[in-house]
């Protein structure tokens, strides 16, 4: 099945330098922080993917909310949530939005939301826990096209009358770039875990966002980024993934 093209540039592209503040260049060349070691959600949900109107795949994907701060010079920043769809299996597969403070109204007036931007992340997730809990709640990622890198997810709720659409945001997958950027900060925060705590007490200090997983998991990404980003497999990085470290792994 034909996956969504990567060749465009993504609005938002992260390039994350450290598990704990990682940071990005935007168009505007705005520095991001995202506190990815404690994403506001993170979870496995099954979600049908459409590559067209009618081509269509189950994939359990794992979605992360993640909070975090644009600076934008002049001593200014705004808040800002961070979405990010990725596929354990396909180590590739990465979308994105980034919805900044000061964009939420065009959101909040396009789908006519009635909670303002502090209110947006908690709505959000209680609609993801929807689609873990409930049957009639399901996660929808449609392709827009084959030639472009733009989609939408949507949560759909199945009701006796209608298929009720209640979000639909337009995401948008990570070209080259952004997927090495998503990769290295996964990297770096295992990487980070492994080195500040100490093997008798990682079961309590680990973050939300690291967990103990089979060898499987962690070999496909570390073999990925060596053969395709070797720059980001060197020093104590290498070494940190010899012996039982090679157990650590995070959700992709």
């Amino acid at each position: 099945m034909e996956r969504p093209s990567t060749a465009h540039p993504v609005v938002h592209s992260s390039l994350p330098n450290s598990s704990s503040v990682p940071t990005s260049v935007s168009a505007n060349m705005a520095t991001t922080t995202l506190r990815r070691e404690e994403p506001l959600f993170e979870a496995a949900l099954n979600t049908k993917y459409f590559a067209s109107a009618a081509e269509s795949e189950d994939l359990h994907l794992t979605i992360r909310v993640i909070s975090g701060t644009r600076f934008l010079g002049g001593g200014q920043s705004q808040r800002l949530l961070h979405l990010e769809f990725t596929n354990p299996e396909d180590l590739g597969f990465l979308y994105t939005l980034q919805i900044a403070e000061e964009d939420y109204h065009d959101l909040k007036q396009d789908q006519s939301l009635r909670t303002d931007f502090a209110g947006f992340a908690d709505n959000f997730i209680e609609l993801l826990t929807a689609c873990q809990n409930e049957e009639r709640f399901s996660a929808v990622v449609r392709q827009s096209s084959a030639r472009t890198s733009r989609s939408t997810f949507e949560v759909v709720e199945a009701t006796q009358f209608k298929n009720l659409t209640h979000l639909c945001l337009r995401i948008q997958a990570g070209n080259d770039e952004d997927i090495k950027a998503y990769l290295a900060a996964r990297l770096a925060l295992v990487s980070d875990f492994v080195t500040c705590c100490p093997v008798h007490a990682r079961t309590a200090c680990r973050p939300r966002s690291v967990v103990f997983i089979h060898e499987r998991t962690l070999t496909p990404l570390y073999v990925f980024l060596l053969g395709h980003h070797p720059d980001l497999c060197v020093g104590n990085r290498r070494a940190s993934f010899r012996g039982p470290h090679r157990r650590l792994a995070t959700k992709v």
